[in-house]
């Protein structure tokens, strides 16, 4: 019984297999060094590792909100912003938002942003705690979220 197109040699093999093999081979071959060479050009995924909080000169974990002042303490926070071999970080964009806060500043040379947080409040009888989400991006790098308690005193 014979197939159009695949010839048997007087010795029962496939004429022409060998070839086709060695092609497939050949092919597949070139594929995978072209995909492990484009791999491994590519470069592993920047991160933000650590965000501090300062006022400005020492570094603070909580704002303190005077109810009976109706502001917030400090008034100012400093965002300093580190990679991940926590170096300070230029050019990341720090937002910071909630307890009617919104505002948004780039980090300077020293990866640092001062931010305005007057209008920081929490309401009279809610709950005594709020937070400000800070967030923290930039191109190229895994961006960064944390979480920063205001307190009723």
């Amino acid at each position: 019984m014979r197939s159009k197109g695949i010839r048997m040699g007087s010795s029962g093999s496939v004429e022409g297999l060998p070839l086709q093999l060695l092609i497939a081979v050949v092919v597949t071959g070139i594929v995978i060094a072209m995909v492990l060479g484009w791999m491994s050009s590519l470069e592993p995924p920047k991160s933000i590792r650590d965000v501090q909080i300062t006022d400005g000169e020492e570094q603070i974990d909580t704002l303190e909100y005077d109810l009976d002042e109706a502001e917030v303490s400090p008034r100012r926070i400093t965002v300093i912003v580190f990679d991940q071999g926590l170096n300070p970080l230029a050019g990341a964009v720090v937002v910071v938002q909630g307890c009617g806060v919104s505002e948004y500043k780039t980090t300077n040379e020293d990866g640092e942003a001062r931010i305005d947080v007057s209008d920081a409040f929490l309401p009279n009888g809610g709950s005594p705690i709020g937070h400000l989400e800070i967030l923290v991006e930039k191109s190229g790098y895994i961006k960064l979220t944390r979480t920063f308690p205001v307190v009723r005193v």
